[in-house]
Formats: structure tokens, C-alpha cells, sequence
């Protein structure tokens, strides 16, 4: 079961919680944010109801079921922890009849829940009916609470690491329930929280989902502004990848290190961090990156860690305020709550991002493959259409490919690949695309390029790959490669006849002598 999976599922708990916990934020809704403010509540947040008086626990009695029919238990069970008397009593169970309540004293259950770390249990247990069984340690508002699972004796149990995940998506369920009558105090403001937080588990694209969380945290913190930051720990610094709000000027880069802003200081402190900024200070800290600019200065700002099931920093969220001195409290738990669930989900699209991003490089020389190349074309095509802007390709071919793998070996020619391709990535543009159509054929996508610069450019990348010697085993192997160039508007009207326009260049040139560069005719259509 996969951590995507996981947080989906538990999205509606987590909805639920966060809906309790801003229901009574200040009415003022920051301009342009969807919906209507969320009204102040008449005093404090009041204390949830013990589980037992919570009337409704259907729900959560789904989501157990659904919990054992994922990693094959017999069944789950969830305990309320009576910590005055060191007693646990099952409270809801999927099937069978109910245990009786357990002495937590010197019982396993006891250590997994003063320890809060998941135990696999591979002897019987009071509560397994004789087969084996996994212990998950939950807290509920400060107090106790345990999820059980039994499992038969020959049956595979799941990894710590998966009953942690686990555990928070059970936690979350059973917060949820805790706050449920006061979520019910105002059933619109709840749908329509509903609405806007449901669409971030719609989207599958990293960059959409940054804007779609910014927005959310904008709204549901009624604050001026949100960002979001990737992090990484690698490198130690952090770059802005969404950003919303009234006056705020990043810097283009967007980047910072640790401890150069607000958000920058998440990392150090692993935690929440709520700065007040007066416009009479002297010395301000940025709140996103060095360099920013304001067209209203923020008074306050709060930055929230993402992390993933390792706990580690994937990414910050950041929102400010411009009228106020300090944040609201319950702003802050809003957003904190949503950034709990954030960057459980945004590692998963980060990993399929990555999944996506390799299935589109060829494996032997790194560049883009045949496929994102394709892609990419149609979407130059379109802009180079629609707003007439120029574009050039070159198609690159290796000469005598066949004869360096008979002479020297399939191994040589993967080595000529390989160099070739390094050198087309560090030769161009970071606007251009080198790409390996296949075999020992190539292809530059130059945007905003003329003719004459194309040409420039593939006589450039001749001259350079003639001069290199490609090293092979204590020698070097000489290579040389012909170059077809085309472009909109000056060989061809349209985008949609350039690689056709190359490739008739590319033909030319190698059967003029090959190591040369060849421009494409106008086209008489």
C-alpha cells in the first residue's frame, strides 16, 4: 500500500480536523480567496467529547476495515487508553466479539504506547485469538490511544515502516472523530473547506499541485499570502516553486540557504517557525529569499517544515500577513495542519515526477529521449505558431558510426554516444533542447532561434566535435558528425514540416562529404 494511497484515503479525516481547527479563524478572508470569511468563534475552541460520547464512529470503523482488507489482517481493533487506572479497552473492533480491557502494565501494548514505536508481536496475544499481531501507537489531543491488527500465524506482517505510515493515517481518523461535533457547528463553512482542500488530492502534477496548496493555505489561514519552497538537504538551500499574494516581488532566482530567510530558518529549528516584522525595524529578515521586494511590506510571517514518511524537509510553506503584528494562533494550526498532509503527498508526486522525468531520458547518454522530444516540439510548434515566434532545429548524425563499432567494439560506440550527448548538453542553451532520436542520430530544438544562428551554432558543435578526441582505452577514437539545420520562418512556413525540412539538410550533407553543416532550402509550398 503506497504512501499516495495512504493519504488519499485519509484525506477526508484530515479535512475534517483542519475544519475544526479554523472554523473559528478571524472573519477577514484575504482578497481574492474563494469563499466567504470563516467567522471568530465566542471564545476558546471547545474540548472534543471522550470517544465514547462521540455518537458516530462508523467511519472510522470503515477505515480499520479498510486497513485489514490492505495488508491481509484478520481483523483491527481500536483501543482507548484509560492512563488514571493503566487500562486499555478495545472501543471499536471489525469483527468478533470484544476483548476484554487490558492491564497495560508490563504488557506489550503498554511499551509499544510509552515508547510510540510500532511492535510486531510474533506470539499470541490476549487480543490475536491465538495468532500473531502489530501494535500502533496513537495520541489523540495528549491522550492515549492504540491500533491493533491481527493476523493468522502463517500470514506476512508489515514492515515498521509501514505501521508508522499507518499509524498517522489512523491518528488522523481518529482526530477527526474527536472534533467532529465541532466541525458541525457550521456545516457550509465545512463544505465549502471541503471543496477547496479535496482539489489538492485531484491533482497529479507537482508544479500544479504547489499552486493549488498555496492557494488553499492563503484561504484557510486568511492571510495576505503563501508560498512554497522546494528544500533540499544535499545542497542546503531551498527555491520558491509557487507563490500567491497581494505585493509580493520574489527575487527571479527565488532561491535561498539556510537561515537567509523565514523559511530558510525551517530547516535549522525542524519545526514551525512564527516571526513578527515591524515596519520600524532596521534589520529585517527576508521572509522568502534575499533580494525579495514588497509593494506592501509583510508585518508577520510563519514557515511550515513538509515532510515526508522519513521525516525529512521536502519542501517549506510559507504565509505572511501585511496588516498584522502576529499571526492568529488558530491561523497557524490551519495551515500547519495541511502542511502535515502536504509532504506526505507532494514526496509521492515528487517520485512519480522523477519516474516520469526518467521514462523520458534516453539511459546511455542522459539527454531527453524520442518521446519528450516530441512532446516538446508540439509545444514549440504552438507557441512559435500562435505568436509567431522563430524556431530552429538541427539534426545531427554521427559519420561512420557502423565502422567505430566494427573496429573498436559495441562498447566504443557507446562511449562516442555518450560523449557526443555530453557535449550537446554543455554546448547550448538552458531555453534549447538536445534530444537522441535513436541509434547514432540526434536533435537540437533551439526556440527564439534564427537560421543563421542555428547554423552558427551546428558549425560550432562540428568544429568542437572534430577537434575532441573521444578517449578509449589508453588511445582515442576520431569523430565527426554531419549537421541538417531548419527553421520558421526562413526554410519552412510552419512548425509542423521542420524535422521533415532537417532531415532533407542532414541528407545533403552527408552525401556532399559528410562533417558539415547543410542548411535547408526555403520551402516553395
Amino acid at each position: 500500500m503506497t504512501v499516495a494511497l495512504l493519504v488519499s484515503a485519509a484525506v477526508g479525516a484530515i479535512l475534517a480536523l483542519t475544519l475544526a481547527r479554523v472554523l473559528g479563524k478571524r472573519g477577514r478572508a484575504p482578497a481574492g480567496a474563494g469563499g466567504p470569511g470563516v467567522r471568530r468563534a465566542a471564545g476558546p475552541i471547545a474540548v472534543a467529547p471522550p470517544p465514547d460520547e462521540v455518537p458516530a464512529r462508523e467511519p472510522l470503523r470503515r477505515a480499520l476495515e479498510r486497513l485489514t482488507e490492505q495488508v491481509g489482517a484478520r481483523r483491527a481493533l481500536l483501543w482507548d487508553v484509560d492512563g488514571e487506572h493503566g487500562l486499555a479497552r478495545a472501543s471499536v473492533v471489525t469483527s468478533g466479539d470484544r476483548p476484554p480491557e487490558i492491564g497495560l502494565q508490563g504488557d506489550p501494548l503498554g511499551w509499544a504506547l510509552e515508547q510510540q514505536i510500532p511492535l510486531r508481536l510474533t506470539h499470541s496475544q490476549r487480543w490475536t485469538r491465538g495468532g500473531n499481531g502489530c501494535a500502533i501507537p496513537l495520541r489523540r489531543d495528549g491522550t492515549g490511544a492504540l491500533a491493533t491488527l491481527e493476523f493468522a500465524v502463517e500470514a506476512d506482517m508489515p514492515d515498521p515502516e509501514a505501521l508508522g505510515l499507518w499509524g498517522s493515517w489512523l491518528d488522523a481518523f481518529v482526530r477527526a472523530e474527536a472534533y467532529q461535533a465541532q466541525a458541525a457547528q457550521d456545516r457550509e463553512a465545512r463544505d465549502e473547506l471541503f471543496d477547496v482542500l479535496k482539489r489538492l488530492t485531484e491533482v497529479q502534477d507537482e508544479e500544479k499541485f504547489g499552486k493549488e496548496l498555496v492557494e488553499a493555505a492563503r484561504y484557510l489561514g486568511a492571510v495576505d499570502g503563501a508560498a512554497l519552497a522546494r528544500w533540499s538537504g544535499e545542497s542546503g538551500g531551498g527555491e520558491l516553486v509557487a507563490c500567491c499574494g497581494e505585493g509580493a516581488a520574489p527575487p527571479p532566482s527565488g532561491r535561498f540557504r539556510m537561515a537567509e530567510s523565514v523559511l530558510g530558518l525551517v530547516p535549522h529549528s525542524g519545526g514551525v517557525v512564527a516571526r513578527e516584522r515591524r515596519r520600524e525595524e532596521a534589520k529585517r529578515l527576508p521572509v522568502l529569499a534575499p533580494g525579495e521586494r514588497w509593494a506592501v511590506e509583510p508585518r508577520a510571517a510563519a514557515a511550515f517544515p513538509l515532510l515526508d514518511a522519513h521525516k525529512e524537509v521536502v519542501a517549506i510553506l510559507g504565509i505572511w500577513s501585511v496588516a498584522d503584528n502576529a499571526l492568529d494562533p488558530r491561523s497557524i494550526a490551519a495551515v500547519e495542519t495541511i502542511a502535515t498532509y502536504a509532504g506526505l503527498y507532494l514526496r509521492q508526486l515528487m517520485a512519480y515526477d522523477a519516474v516520469k522525468h526518467e521514462s523520458r531520458r534516453d539511459v546511455l547518454t542522459g539527454l531527453p529521449n524520442r518521446r519528450f522530444l516530441e512532446e516538446r516540439l508540439v509545444e514549440e510548434a504552438s507557441r512559435c505558431s500562435r505568436y509567431g515566434r522563430p524556431l530552429a532545429v538541427v539534426m545531427v548524425d554521427i559519420d561512420h558510426f557502423k565502422l567505430v563499432n566494427d573496429i573498436h567494439g559495441h562498447d566504443a560506440g557507446d562511449a562516442v554516444l555518450r560523449a557526443l550527448g555530453s557535449l550537446l548538453a554543455s554546448s547550448l542553451r538552458e531555453t534549447d533542447l538536445p534530444a537522441r532520436l535513436g541509434g547514432e542520430e540526434f536533435l537540437l530544438l533551439l526556440p527564439e532561434t534564427t537560421l543563421r544562428a542555428a547554423a552558427e551554432t551546428a558549425e560550432r558543435l562540428r568544429a568542437r566535435l572534430q577537434a575532441a578526441q573521444i578517449p578509449w582505452r589508453g588511445g582515442s577514437i576520431p569523430v565527426t558528425a554531419s549537421f541538417g539545420v531548419s527553421a520558421v520562418p526562413e526554410c519552412v512556413p510552419i512548425a509542423a514540416t521542420l524535422l521533415e525540412s532537417a532531415d532533407a539538410a542532414l541528407y545533403e550533407a552527408k552525401n556532399s562529404g559528410r562533417n558539415r553543416v547543410c542548411v535547408a532550402a526555403a520551402s516553395r509550398r
